[in-house]
């Protein structure tokens, strides 16, 4: 049997896909799975698929080639809802058989709503990326939706709303699949936004490097679309005046905003996200250090030093893994 697979729809989000095939296959090598096992990509007919902003990611099999897996994460789609759901109906029958096999399902962002279409979470609960909330409710009136929930838990299906989130629940969930303690060294080296349940980790995982502990995930879903806004767009020169217009309201009610809900600002919230991710291409990536800062939004790589030092205490190379 495979253990875990990769659903990337079309038009999927790069970083869903990448993030949870990378996150799975760690798992597997620090629990049951060993170094021999692979994470499958899959594809509705195993041809590479064509992402947002160009970027293009190979597929490792069909979906028809699946015969039975433990896991399956529905990777976060990008555009029109309705578009999305037609273009993968496939999917949406493969997805119930999967169910009523027994697998454990999951997904990230929008790839809720390719749950939802399924059936299997018909009269459950899901949360989805809150900009699709309103899509999701008139597609989907038999499922409760929470979009400002970071991850709902339905019986055998869960989901997450965002990127961070995605993150914490496949720790979770390969920890069911592979082992407990892959779940903690999982989310050690992966996750940001650490939650009270897991403060129980080491150091380095509930704590951001100045040593305040990483804030806990928002509930007000201003800050949260603000949140899945900013992750998605790490790798640009953002800035809070482009995020109060993205949101439709004044950089000063945006400030107060993420104060009250997480006790920093936007600036400090995507600078600790940033370094967060910086960190891990740093331990986990061959990429160089100017690549690094390139991909986490730092055109000069000074000002990521510094930016890295601060945020971690410690230099860029340091993280480095030995």
């Amino acid at each position: 049997m495979t253990s875990t697979v990769v659903l990337a729809p079309p038009r999927a989000l790069a970083s869903s896909v990448v993030t949870a095939r990378d996150l799975l296959w760690a798992a597997a090598r620090g629990g049951r799975g060993g170094a021999g096992h692979r994470v499958l990509t899959v594809s509705l007919d195993g041809r590479p698929v064509a992402c947002q902003g160009g970027v293009v990611i190979d597929a490792d099999a069909a979906l028809v080639d699946v015969r039975a897996c433990e896991l399956a994460f529905v990777a976060a789609f990008t555009g029109d809802a309705d578009e999305a759901v037609a273009a993968c109906a496939p999917m949406l029958r493969r997805l119930g058989e999967f169910h009523r096999d027994g697998t454990l399902l999951a997904s990230g962002g929008t790839g809720s709503m390719l749950l939802a279409a399924s059936g299997v979470v018909d009269g459950g609960e899901v949360t989805t990326f809150p900009p699709y909330a309103v899509e999701f409710r008139r597609m989907f009136p038999r499922v409760r939706l929470h979009p400002t929930r970071a991850i709902v838990r339905c019986g055998r299906v869960a989901s997450a709303h965002g990127l961070v989130s995605s993150m914490e629940l496949l720790a979770e969930l390969a920890g069911r699949v592979y082992g407990g303690p892959s779940a903690a060294r999982v989310a050690s080296r992966f996750v940001f936004d650490v939650p009270e349940e897991r403060r129980a980790l080491p150091a380095e995982a509930a704590h951001v490097g100045d040593g305040r502990r990483a804030p806990a995930p928002a509930t007000d879903p201003v800050v949260v679309a603000a949140q899945f806004w900013l992750e998605e767009h790490l790798a640009e020169a953002v800035t809070v005046s482009e995020l109060s217009r993205h949101l439709g309201m004044t950089a000063r009610t945006v400030e107060r905003r993420f104060l009250a809900a997480l006790g920093i600002g936007p600036r400090r919230y995507l600078r600790q996200v940033r370094m967060a991710q910086a960190e891990l291409l740093l331990a986990e990536s061959t990429a160089s250090i100017a690549e690094v800062a390139g991909r986490v939004g730092y055109g000069d790589v000074s000002a990521f030093h510094r930016a890295f030092a601060a945020t971690t205490g410690r230099r860029p190379g340091d993280a480095r893994r030995r």
